[in-house]
């Protein structure tokens, strides 16, 4: 992806930056917050932007326009550093838009360390001590077009299991009071379903995963096999990673994987080194009966942590 020339910080500082502009656009207006009066109050923090190469100087345009949401992801892109191209998801984008061919993260890219903490900490960055002067919070929406429920946000703030479960129930809405948190899986409505299935994209995708994912609304890349309760008789602790523990059936290579907590050694994701022991001396002997099908998780959030270690 074309970079501008000339000094660049170093990537966790453009990627963290990054994550502070996707915050001022995540996060919802709020009353008594006023704007500086100044007709072009941002040309400072855009030219910044192309310094680091994340925009041309040709792309700004009038700073008062606002920005759309294929402009915004183009160059959170490119903060990133993302360059592989990924399936494009928004009929409502040209083939002649400037971010066409470069704003579609592939699915499978992995997260940058700290990502959520670095999220986390540009809300703070906004939200400062407005609630210590008595003035409301800030409100944080995260909007997407969501085809993985094993995201950052959703990993950092445990809620994978629960959306899994409202995945499987059909359930749209799901409210944390004591949180102040809130999950609405928005659903369209059965005439503009209807409308959708007559497009040309619809008719081109059907019986695929994306048809699932953009006409039905599904987490159609999300696998869901090898999903099951079952009891821990005749199973004996094997290891642990994280909150995923893991059991051995006694006499045969059949594992499972749970939240029932037992004595065994037990490593940490975040740790480089606890990662690399625990796919050294464990995870390795989990691989084949992945593959073959002898091993269960309780849920898709322990099946993706330990398929992304071991794999």
């Amino acid at each position: 992806m074309p970079h501008r020339t000339g000094t660049r910080r170093p990537g966790w500082i453009n990627r963290a930056l990054s994550l502070l502009l996707a915050a001022v656009l995540l996060i919802g207006a709020v009353p008594g917050l006023t704007m500086p009066a100044s007709a072009h109050w941002a040309d400072e923090y855009l030219n910044q932007l192309v310094d680091w190469g994340f925009m041309r100087a040709d792309q700004i345009g009038n700073p008062d326009e606002p920005i759309n949401r294929a402009q915004f992801v183009a160059i959170i892109n490119r903060a990133y550093g993302y360059t592989e191209m990924g399936e494009i998801p928004f009929t409502d984008v040209s083939f002649d838009d400037w971010f066409y061919d470069e704003f579609i993260r592939q699915r499978h890219e992995p997260s940058f360390s700290g990502e959520f903490d670095a999220i986390m900490g540009a809300y703070e960055t906004f939200n400062r001590n407005r609630e210590f002067d008595g003035s409301p919070a800030m409100r944080f929406w995260a909007v997407s077009n969501a085809v993985d429920i094993y995201n950052v946000l959703f990993k950092g703030l445990h809620l994978v299991h629960d959306a899994e479960r409202m995945a499987a129930s059909g359930k749209q809405h799901r409210y944390y009071k004591d949180r102040r948190l809130a999950i609405h899986l928005m659903q369209p409505t059965e005439a503009f379903r209807q409308m959708k299935a007559k497009t040309a994209l619809a008719q081109l995708t059907k019986g695929t995963e994306y048809y699932d994912m953009a006409f039905n609304n599904d987490f159609a890349y999300n696998d869901f096999s090898l999903i099951k309760y079952q009891p821990l008789t005749g199973y004996r602790p094997y290891a642990a990673l994280d909150d995923a523990y893991i059991y051995c059936k006694k006499g045969e290579e059949r594992y499972y994987v749970c939240y029932a907590k037992c004595k065994c050694e037990r490593f940490n994701s975040k740790l480089r080194q606890d990662v690399m022991s625990f796919q050294r001396n464990y995870g390795v002997r989990l691989v084949s009966p992945f593959r073959d099908g002898r091993i269960y998780f309780e849920s898709y959030e322990l099946k993706e942590l330990i398929i992304g270690v071991i794999l």
